[in-house]
């Protein structure tokens, strides 16, 4: 029976290596038997503005980024929960499961200088000794606690934070070598961390995902590559126009005039920026694919591909076609219909049209 259990808790939005290379410091210094690595649900000091990925998602990329280590397990007794959940509740929990074990509390020291102000502090006193790793910005100002038991371990300056990683992605800059493979192919694969989305733009995502899904299957394309796809296309649809532009020159990208009178027409480029420069959940010709698909969703261009055919046509979900067993069996006439549909409905708004466009759309032999 394991006798010494360590709790890890955080949010854990993303996991990244420095929590690895913490966690397993700790489980050296303190002779753990187990690591528990606890995701919060809804912590009590910490707000979540964006609702994605989810506690359940954030569970499952620890989960993955830990597999393989046989100290460490993922415990999901705060993220399945719906109501804040405190480090004493975690505590009576993991007491429960192993009587009788020494329990570690693995913390930083700015937060190890606040326990006083914790739940039931007196109570977490008696049952834990807390496993403090050194934080260069308040280890010479830590308060002394000296009535908490605790277990002071060296651990390296890591300069990497989760905060840090969602900054890099909605910047579209890269995040590999800064968090698990594993945490990293469903980051890319969700397309997480990029403009908040609100929920009724969620929506038009997953119908799009599920029209897509299924044009993919009647015209022999990839459903993975255009679940990513599908999943990136409107991902930074609500960026400002100031957070575009800069993430576009940043790689160099010249913005059109047209561009700065509709910024919406920015989001496709950006969201290509970030699926090309993050990629790795896709490769080779999926990539490119992929990319070129969100790249060009919003106006097509000449010569595009079957994938990106397919993404432009599901994003007239709810629109041009309610049901996706309206849309045309034929692959050409559905593109034709969608260009169609799309200049009558810009030109029913009376706005300005996007020369692209009408080259496209001629290009399928749509009359202007």
């Amino acid at each position: 029976m394991p006798r010494r259990i360590g709790l890890f808790g955080g949010l854990f939005n993303p996991p990244h290596l420095g929590h690895l290379i913490l966690a397993e410091r700790a489980r050296e210094a303190a002779r753990l038997d187990i690591v528990y690595w606890i995701p919060a649900g809804k912590p009590p000091h910490k707000t979540i503005d964006d609702p994605r990925p989810s506690p359940a998602e954030r569970f499952r990329m620890v989960e993955e980024s830990i597999a393989g280590h046989a100290a460490f397990r993922a415990l999901d007794f705060e993220a399945s929960r719906d109501s804040t959940c405190y480090s004493i509740e975690t505590v009576r929990h993991v007491e429960s499961m192993h009587p009788g074990a020494e329990l570690y509390y693995v913390l930083g020291e700015d937060a190890f200088g606040t326990v006083n102000t914790w739940k039931n502090a007196d109570e977490l006193r008696d049952k834990v000794t807390f496993a403090v790793y050194p934080r260069p910005s308040s280890a010479a100002h830590a308060p002394n606690h000296a009535s908490f038991r605790s277990l002071r371990f060296p651990a390296p300056a890591i300069e990497i934070s989760s905060s840090d990683i969602r900054t890099r992605l909605r910047a579209c800059r890269s995040i590999r070598y800064l968090v698990h493979d594993a945490a990293l192919r469903m980051i890319e694969e969700n397309a997480w961390y990029s403009a908040v989305i609100p929920e009724l733009l969620m929506e038009h995502i997953r119908m799009v995902e599920d029209f897509a899904v299924t044009l993919a299957a009647r015209w022999n394309a990839s459903p993975d590559v255009l679940r990513v796809a599908v999943r990136h296309h409107d991902a930074y649809k609500t960026m400002t126009f100031e957070e575009s532009v800069s993430v576009l020159r940043e790689r160099g990208e010249a913005i059109l005039e047209i561009e700065t009178r509709f910024p919406v027409l920015l989001h496709g480029r950006v969201a290509a920026a970030r699926l090309e420069n993050t990629a790795f959940a896709l490769k080779g010709d999926d990539l490119d694919h992929a990319v070129e698909a969100v790249r060009h969703h919003t106006l097509g261009r000449i010569g595009m591909s079957k994938t990106c055919e397919i993404l432009m046509i599901a994003d007239r979900a709810g629109k041009d076609w309610l049901d996706v067993n309206e849309v045309p069996a034929d692959l050409h006439e559905a593109v034709r219909q969608m260009f169609g549909q799309k200049l009558a409905d810009l030109k029913k708004r009376g706005q300005e049209m996007d020369k692209r466009l009408f080259e496209t759309a001629r290009s399928y032999g749509v009359s202007l």
